[in-house]
């Protein structure tokens, strides 16, 4: 073998080598890339994932601090209604609507009529079924419009005989009438007899759904009931009303179908 041939033999064996070695690096790199990309593409899986976990558990959170604020707000004023501070709840209502000019709730007294006592308050008022029971209905107005109609019951041998003087002779709240037994009123219930909405409307879709026609909403005649027992100072009870509200709670605007 002569001197160039072995030259020549060595050049192209060194080119093999460097061939080799520039693919296994390709190579090498390759496969570092691939995993690179494998390693990025779950990292990438796994972020958006737990962004997604996070977003839905944000969302459900938000769903369900804004039930319970409608729900305290529902509370409070179903409360407001339920207590002393409800006739300044009627009155700003009658105001802020353009009710009536003063908007100043009044009490009148629907003389004539008679109602027996349910027998569940009966039994709440712990009275026997000859025991006496009077009864007197009041209309809470402010203008003409009538915002609600209380029956009360109440027993009058736990009142004073002015008391039932009184409740039997004049138009006198009853509130203001037994007011020196410093009572407390306790709400058993309160109840919404309508919704402008019907029930699951949140989760209806919006596509292909036929419009609302407000035109031709209608508002029963009751709208909510409050149901409450009165003690006395030795927590002993002498009175319950049902109070319900009406739809003259709503008599404005121009938004109802005449």
């Amino acid at each position: 073998m002569n001197k160039d041939h072995l030259l020549e033999t060595n050049k192209v064996s060194g080119q093999s080598q460097v061939n080799r070695t520039t693919s296994e690096t390709a190579a090498s790199l390759r496969e570092a890339a691939s995993q690179a990309g494998q390693q990025l593409k779950q990292k990438a899986t796994e972020a958006t994932e737990d962004l997604k976990n996070k977003g839905t558990e944000a969302l459900q959170q938000a769903r369900d601090q804004a039930q319970e604020v409608a729900s305290r707000q529902r509370d409070q004023l179903l409360d407001r209604l339920s207590h002393c501070s409800a006739t300044l709840t009627r009155e700003r209502w009658c105001a802020d609507h353009g009710l009536a000019e003063p908007p100043r709730i009044v009490a009148r007294r629907v003389r004539d009529v008679s109602k027996p006592v349910p027998d569940d308050l009966r039994a709440l008022l712990k009275v026997g079924a000859e025991e006496s029971v009077g009864y007197r209905r009041v209309q809470l107005m402010c203008g003409p419009h009538v915002f609600s109609e209380a029956d009360n019951w109440y027993v009058p041998a736990r009142l004073t005989a002015d008391m039932n003087q009184r409740l039997d002779t004049t138009d006198e709240p009853f509130g203001k009438v037994v007011q020196p037994l410093h009572f407390q009123r306790r709400t058993l219930s309160a109840e919404l007899l309508w919704s402008p909405l019907p029930p699951g409307w949140e989760m209806r879709g919006t596509q292909g759904d036929a419009a609302v026609d407000r035109s031709s909403l209608r508002v029963p005649d009751a709208v909510l009931r409050h149901r409450a027992v009165l003690v006395d100072a030795a927590q002993q009870p002498f009175s319950t009303v049902v109070e319900t509200y009406t739809n003259q709670l709503f008599e404005f605007g121009s938004w109802q179908s005449k």
